[in-house]
Parts: C-alpha cells; structure tokens; sequence
C-alpha cells in the first residue's frame, strides 16, 4: 500500500523551510522515529570536523535568517556581510578528517561574529531546542562575550565573575558565557561539570553512593584530577568547576559562596521537614552543551537560568536513581500513619496505597520547594505557570508563522502530568532547526585522558576562592608540541589567582630556580587574584631533588640559613578579594575630585542631581559609562585610627607590591558605613579578654560603629587584647563598591562653553538620583559637602552599550535620526549626545554652513520628578535652537499616573515615530528603569506592529539601571 501523505504537514513542512535556512537531521525515518529519544542518532555535535562547504551554507543561512529579522539595513549590506563571513572561513579552511564521513577532507574554518549575531543566534538555539519549556524567555537572554578568554586559568577566573553577575543575588539574569569556538582540527574548550552547581556522589565501601548517584563517576575523575573532598562528607557537597581551554590543561576552581550558598528546603505547613535537611543548589547552569551558530561551534557555553520547581522536587530530589527522599518524606510528614497500622513497614503496603503516599509526599515537597526559593528571595518558575507561558508563546508563534516550534512533549510536558494543561497539547511538528544547542563529541575526562601524556606537567589546578597551582614537572625537559614547560608554568601563574602563604619548589638542576623566578615575576604581573602563597604537601612543585627553595610570601628569595627555620611566624592569609581589589585599584582606577551638585545635595531629599568632577587629564567620549569610587572621608578614617590605635601612616601589608598604610586602606580601600563580613576574630577576642560581647548587635552596626562599641566595651584598652586585632578587622571590613553612571556631558561641549581653566583638568557631569543611604548619592556627596577640599574620589570609564551601538557622529550632515525615551537620572546620556551635537552644530553655524533639517532630529520623551524638571530644560532649549530636536514631551510625575510611554502612543506622534523607524531608519534609545524600559518596549511594539527590539535589531539601544 503506497504512504499517504496529509496536505496539511506538507503545507505545513513547506512553511517551515521557507522560514529556517538551515535545518538538522532529527534522525527519523519513514520507518522509525526517534522523537522520544534523549539522544538521536545523528544529530549533530559540537567538537567535530565538518567539510567547507557545509561551514559555508550554515553562515550563509544563518545571515539570511538575520536579514529576515531585519539585522541588515538593505540587500547590498546583507550580501557584503555573506562574502566576508566566506572569506574567513576559506581562509581559515585546513586538511582534516570529516567526522561524517571519516575521511580526509577540507575542513571549514571559523568566521568571527559580532556580538549582536551571536545574541540573536543564542536567542534562535534556545527558541529552537525542542526539549526546554522555558523558551518563551529567549529574547531575555543575554550573552557575557568571552571569547578573548584562552588559557584554563583565566576560564576559571572569568566564569567566576560572569557567573556572580548573572546570578544577580538571586534575582536571575538568564546568560550564556560563551567562550572561544572551537577550531578546526581541536577539541575546543570545555567544562566537565554538567551543571557548574552539581552534587558530588562518593562511592561507598559497600557499594553505595553517599550525595547524588548522577554525579559518581565525575566525582571520581576530578578526585583523580586532584580535588580533595571535604574531611567530612555531606549529601550535598558542592563539587568545584573544572574548565579546560583549547589545548590547555583542565583547572579546578571552588565556588565562592555567593555562589555555594544552598537553598534549605522548608515546609511552612510542615516544620518536620527540617529533619531531611534537604537542600539545593541556588540556579541550574548547563554546562556540557554547546552552541552551533551559522557554521560555528562554541563548544564551552555554560548556560544560566532559573529552576522550575518540579526539576528539584519531582525529578532530582524524588527519582529514584537520585536521592530518592520521597520514601523519607512520606514518613517526617506523618502521611503513613493510618496506613501503617496493619503492615510493619512503608514497603510492605499494597502498591496502590504506596502511590498515593508518594504522591502526596511529592505535592507537598514540589510546594516546600518553591516555597523556600521564594523565601531566599531567588528566581523561580512553577511548572503551571512556565507551562501556560510556553502555550501562549507557541500558539503565538504559530498564528504569526502558520506552523509550531519543535517540540518533544515528553520532555516539554512537566513531570505533573495531565494536571498540567501542556501535556494535552499532543505531538508539534518534529523538526529542528539551526542554530541548535547541541551536545560535545567528546567526553571531557576522557578527552583530557588522551591528551595528558603530551603535557610536561601531568596535572594543573587552581583552588580558589584560594587558589593552588599543583603539578609534577620532569628531571629533564620533555619537548612537547603543545607547550614548553618554561612556557607552560610561565603563562599559568600569569592567569592564576595565588592565596595561599607560601610555595615550595625543589631545586634540583636549576629548573626550579627557574621556577622561582617565574613564580616571583608572575605574580607580580597577574592581572588578577591574589599573590600570598602556602606550604602544603599537596601544593609542591617536585622535580626530585631534597633541597627546598621557599618563595617566601614577601616574594624575597630565602637565604639557606632561613630555609629550615620552622618557626618563622606565619601571616594571616589575606583574603582573595582585598589583592583583587588592590590590583583594580592600583592598575584601572585614576584619581579625581568633586566639584559641585546642583542643587547642592543638602538641599534635596529625594529625585536627581547633576554632579560635576574634575578627571584631571583623563579624557571621554559621549556616552560612556563611568564607574565612581564612593571614598570614605577623613574624618571617619581619623576617627577609626583612633579607635583602633594605630598610627595611620604604618603599613598595612597584602602583598609584595599593595601594601597601603592604614591610612590609605581606611580611606580608599574599606567601606566603614556596612557591617563587618565574618567577625572571625571576635571569639578570640571574648576569649582572651573575658569581655562579654553582642554579636547580634555588632553584626547590625556599620564598621566605625562596631569599633566604637568596642571602644565604650573596652576591648581596645585590654591587657590581653591580641596585638594583631586592628589588622585582622582590617582584613575583615568590607570593600568599597563602585557606582556605574552613564555620562552626562560632552568633554568637547565643556571645553568649548567654559575654555580650559588653568589649574583645571577635564570635567565631566553625571545625572544620580538620590537615595538618603545611597552610598554615592547620600553618604559619600554630603560629607564631601562638608569640606570640598577633601572631596577626593576614584574613578574608571566602562564599556558603554549605547558607545558601542550608537552613531559616531563627526559632522553635522549625517546625523542619524533618534527616538529617545528615558525616566528620571537615565536622561544623563541624552544630555552627552545633546550636547555633542550641540557642538556640531555650533561648528557649522561658524563656518556658515546650515542647520539639520528637524527630520534628523532627536524625538525625545522625558519623564522625571517635578522637582528635576530644571535639570534638563537649558540643554532642551539650546538644542531645540540648532534643530536638534524635531519633538519632546516631558512627563512630570503626576496623580493621573500618566506615563511617558503613554506620550509615545498619542495619535500623530505614533505614526511619526512608525515612519522614522520603518521609513528612515532611526535608532532606537532607552534608559530607564527596567519596569519602563518594558512598558516602553510594549508601547513601541504597539506603535510599530511588530516586535520592535526583532524587527530594529542593533538599532534598538538599551540601558537599564
């Protein structure tokens, strides 16, 4: 009988290939169908050769598929973009085996994308992985670029610190940190974990497994790498992140615990529960997946999100082949106990009463579990709602693309069942397009385990927050192809963060003095962590030799009578984030002065203010962003030396080359207005003086009140008070934390109004909103008022999203055409470009040439505390008079609750907006907060009847604060 095909699937597969340039096998035949699989059998992976032509019509497609999205302002741009992505990739081509066909061939090579390509395509992959309910989030997901990123050590570093952004104190930026793609011919980069937040699962004695089962073999392969598991194991012992570079060797780095902290699950109905003392892990990060983009394949994509409650209460706490706890919590919960009345024990009940019970125990631990999360005030979705976010989002894919988003059901449907509308949505169309998330050829420990004999060093860690390097080195050199051992330890300490107290290197044939040195000019080089180093047996550069060289955490080579002295007293370690803190300060940071705040800052109470400061001869640009080092005054730094008895022009010692006085590090370093962080030296201190002190109340105070309370304890003035108190508080005192402001004035406006002052340097204004605590805006600008001769502060310019992506413009005839809306303090940046197309404008004027039309003018909505209307009026008006402005509204707050974006929808002002966007190009401005930076999203997708960020592409510029 010959098959019989639905014209409506055709129809509906035709649709599909018109609107996906590139599609993957999903594996399927006439005859057999692997929808239902994890796993299909030729679905394509990251990490493997593929032939050029086939690299070429992946980046062809995918650029089209941009084009489509409305990236390329005209067919001439998309097709000079095609030939410089073939360009690359041709010349990027080598001779290589073709994991398809397993024959030699020529393999195609990388082409570099943007930024913005790479975005969209992370967007595209996540819309298109058929296995993920939470797809409707997409277009909130944001990429950390760090493909710069190419030794292990400075992976670990860098994830470290993008993972810690993102995660947002639980206020969850969903992010892909994407590092290097993989070349031709390579592994590429890769991360062991599967998850980088992921239970260790110890393999017993007897067979058992004490954590999660899931995680046994990883446990034992970073074991056998060199991790040392806690003396005493736990079920839910964090395991430390292994990342491994493209031809370097795999790094371990331990979370910090703003990362480790764990989730205690609790039952607000059922304060039994405490007894399981379950727990989990803050936020899933996918660790093991890969990205293929237009031909590309990012092979290290860690992947941060939000847990939906049934992944941790149905299936990773609740499986069986986990941790299987349902059993356990049936029984703390008293659900059995009607049950058990006639049977010894939960496992002799008929099956039908054991699934009710389980059943049970299962509902009311999903509710703990997001119960808790919401408690720790850490993003969550429950499965009823990601359910009818994912429903909504495909019905509305569908109306507008007449066909379905791929979908498997059995892994889109939540564990609930049928109680959860999605799971009668039945079967989507099985297809899947690229970009894709994908999976990795190789096995990272398996991968490592082919590639460690060609090392001459057989393992390399880093530990951190401490952080240790460990390895064996040869008696004799070993020629290696990838790395010389000089080379290798050389380019290793340069990325790794140091803080342990000492290191020991044995001195056999010279290479370890040669080890020495490279240890002592490293660490003064690092561009990062921290630079004391420890003694340990587990910490020991060996090259078979007796003799010991210390390198000493002074950095000074010992003398051979010094070597054995066992008792040289041993500095406290100084914590990793003071000597990360000190390199940024010393290397990044310049020095810089406040000038004035108008209004003056004692005369308001809240909405915004202009500040203005002198940068010396730093320079800037319009639009960029600075970030401000709130320093703490003189008086507050006097009055702590006098508390804590120390002479502020002594040494306080961090490293070989930071070591401020006390003077200095209360000043420019601690931030005396917060706590203190672990008040890890005040056992000692109630212990050697007898002194009975209120934790709870010191733990409430900032740090110049602790130590005052202290003072009236009298802790300072007793006998047995430890001499080393001051700098272990020091140590302990939290840091000073920059403030991020875009900039507000043009530097060639300031110098063109005012001229260059003598004894002046380069001024820059800045629009703060004020909040009474604000560390900036309240404390810091009021006592600066106080004695402006003392306003001294540090400063550093950031990368800017709207210098990036907004026009340069050096002359008045191609202005690009703006809709500008902001709230509050996010006018500043409108006021840099205002003012530098003011200066612009002032030039032609000079040199008798005309004025813009209005048409290339900045349409401008403006909305703002009454109180701040002042601020931007003079600026408003001058550019108003160089037609600079074609339009303006602003919104003063007002009991209607009329918005600025309500501005935006008005009749002729919407059709104006539609046409300089659609018809002339004009980019798109916001800042402002991001509740407006939404509500003024939606109104442009009303006004355009499209989505506005989809459709506008780079043009829509964002900041949010």
């Amino acid at each position: 009988m010959g098959s019989v095909i639905c014209p409506f699937a055709t129809q509906e597969f035709e649709r599909i290939k018109e609107n996906h340039s590139t599609l993957a096998s999903t594996g399927c035949t006439r005859d057999f169908c692997q929808s239902g699989r994890i796993i299909h059998t030729d679905e394509p992976r990251v990490g493997e050769n593929r032939t050029i032509e086939s690299v070429e019509h992946d980046a062809e497609g995918f650029l089209r598929d941009l084009h489509r999205e409305g990236f390329f302002d005209s067919d001439e741009a998309l097709e000079e973009r095609i030939q410089q992505a073939l360009y690359e990739i041709r010349a990027g081509a080598v001779k290589g085996v073709i994991r398809e066909t397993k024959e030699p061939g020529l393999v195609g090579g990388n082409w570099t994308q943007t930024p913005e390509e790479i975005e969209f395509g992370l967007r595209r992959a996540w819309r298109n992985s058929r296995k993920c309910i939470m797809r409707s989030h997409c277009e909130d997901l944001k990429l950390c670029d760090l493909r710069s990123v190419t030794s292990s050590a400075k992976m670990a570093v860098e994830l470290i610190k993008a993972l810690s952004k993102a995660f947002n104190d639980g206020n969850i930026l969903p992010t892909v940190f994407v590092f290097p793609p993989r070349t031709p011919n390579n592994r590429g980069a890769m991360i062991w974990n599967d998850q980088l937040l992921t239970f260790a699962g110890y393999e017993l004695a007897d067979g058992s497994i004490l954590g999660d089962p899931k995680n046994a073999q990883f446990t034992k392969d970073i074991i056998e790498l060199g991790w040392v598991p806690p003396q005493n194991k736990t079920r839910f012992d964090l395991l430390p992140i292994v990342v491994m570079a493209e031809g370097d060797l795999p790094v371990i780095v331990e979370l910090p615990a703003n990362l480790s902290r764990l989730i205690e699950i609790r039952h607000p109905q059922y304060p039994q529960m405490d007894e399981l003392d379950l727990k989990w892990a803050a936020f899933p990060a996918l660790s093991r997946l890969g990205f293929d983009i237009g031909g590309v394949q990012y092979t290290a994509t860690p992947f941060i999100g939000w847990f939906m409650e049934a992944e941790i209460g149905t299936r990773n706490l609740a499986d069986s082949f986990r941790y299987n706890v349902l059993p356990d919590v049936v029984k703390a919960l008293g659900l059995a106990k009607d049950a058990l009345v006639d049977v010894d024990s939960f496992e002799d009940l008929p099956e039908f009463e054991k699934l009710a019970l389980l059943s049970r125990a299962q509902t009311e631990l999903n509710y703990a579990v997001q119960h808790s999360y919401i408690r720790e005030k850490v993003t969550m979705s429950d499965s009823l709602t990601a359910s009818m976010k994912f429903s909504r989002y495909d019905d509305e894919f569908q109306k507008k693309h007449g066909y379905r988003l791929p979908s498997d059901p059995f892994w889109v449907a939540p564990p609930q069942g049928s109680i959860i509308p999605l799971w009668h949505r039945g079967a989507a169309p099985n297809y899947q397009p690229k970009p894709m998330i994908c999976r990795h050829v190789q096995e990272p420990a398996k991968a490592w385990k082919r590639e460690k004999s060609n090392w001459p060093l057989s393992s390399a860690q880093i530990f951190g927050p401490s952080a240790v390097i460990t390895g064996s080195t040869p008696s004799t050199p070993i020629a290696s192809p990838i790395k010389s051992a000089d080379s290798f330890l050389a380019e290793s300490i340069l990325n790794f963060r140091m803080t342990s107290d000492y290191l020991t290197v044995s001195k056999d044939n010279d290479w370890p003095l040669v080890a020495a040195k490279l240890l002592t000019k490293a660490v003064m080089l690092m561009d990062s962590g921290t630079h004391s180093m420890r003694t340990s047996s587990e910490s020991t550069l060996t090259s078979g030799g007796d003799d010991m060289l210390e390198v000493s955490s002074s950095y000074t080579e010992t003398s051979a009578d010094d070597e054995d002295d066992e008792d040289s007293a041993i500095v406290p370690e100084v914590p990793a984030r003071i000597v990360r803190y000190a390199q940024d300060l010393n290397s990044t940071f310049s020095d810089g002065k406040l000038l004035m705040t108008s209004p003056r800052v004692e005369e308001i109470d809240e909405g915004s203010l202009r500040v203005t400061m002198d940068l010396g001869s730093t320079t800037y640009g319009p639009l960029s962003c600075i970030q401000v080092l709130p320093l703490n005054s003189l008086v507050k730094v006097e009055r702590t030396l006098d508390v804590l008895g120390v002479n502020g022009s002594s040494t306080l010692r961090l490293t070989d080359t930071d070591n401020p006085t006390y003077s200095v590090y209360l000043r420019e370093y601690a931030d005396l207005e917060l706590p203190f962080l672990e008040l890890n030296w005040l056992e000692t201190v109630i212990s050697s003086t007898e002194i009975s002190i209120n934790k709870e109340k010191l733990e409430s105070l900032s740090v110049l009140g602790a130590l005052e309370y202290l003072q009236r304890e009298g802790v300072f003035d007793h006998p047995e008070t430890d001499i080393n108190l001051p700098y272990l508080m020091c140590l302990d005192m939290p840091l000073l934390q920059t403030r991020t402001y875009s900039v507000a004035s043009s530097l060639r406006y300031i110098q063109e109004t005012q001229g260059q002052k003598e004894g002046k340097g380069n001024e820059i204004d800045l629009m703060v909103k004020v909040y009474k605590r604000g560390r900036f805006s309240g404390i810091y600008l009021r006592d600066m008022s106080l004695d402006p001769s003392q306003a001294a502060m540090k400063f550093r310019f950031v990368e800017s999203i709207a210098a990036n992506r907004m026009p340069q413009e050096p002359h008045l005839d191609n202005l690009v055409p703006i809709i500008a809306v902001t709230t509050g303090a996010g006018f500043g940046p409108v006021r840099s470009l205002l003012q530098e197309r003011i200066t612009l404008a002032r030039e032609a004027v000079a040199a008798g040439k005309p004025l813009p039309s209005r048409k290339q003018g900045i349409s401008l909505f403006v909305g703002l505390q009454r109180g701040d209307v002042a601020l931007v009026t003079d600026i408003l008006v001058e550019a108003s008079a160089y037609n600079l402005i074609d339009m303006f509204f602003i919104v003063p707050s007002n009991a209607d609750k009329v918005r600025v974006y309500d501005k935006m929808k008005m009749p002729g002002v919407a059709e104006e907006l539609k046409d300089k966007v659609m018809q002339q190009g004009a980019k798109m401005f916001v800042c402002s907060g991001p509740v407006a930076a939404k509500e003024i999203g939606r109104a442009m997708d009303s006004i355009l009847g499209v989505r506005a960020r989809k459709t506008m592409g780079v043009r829509y510029v964002e900041e949010v604060f």
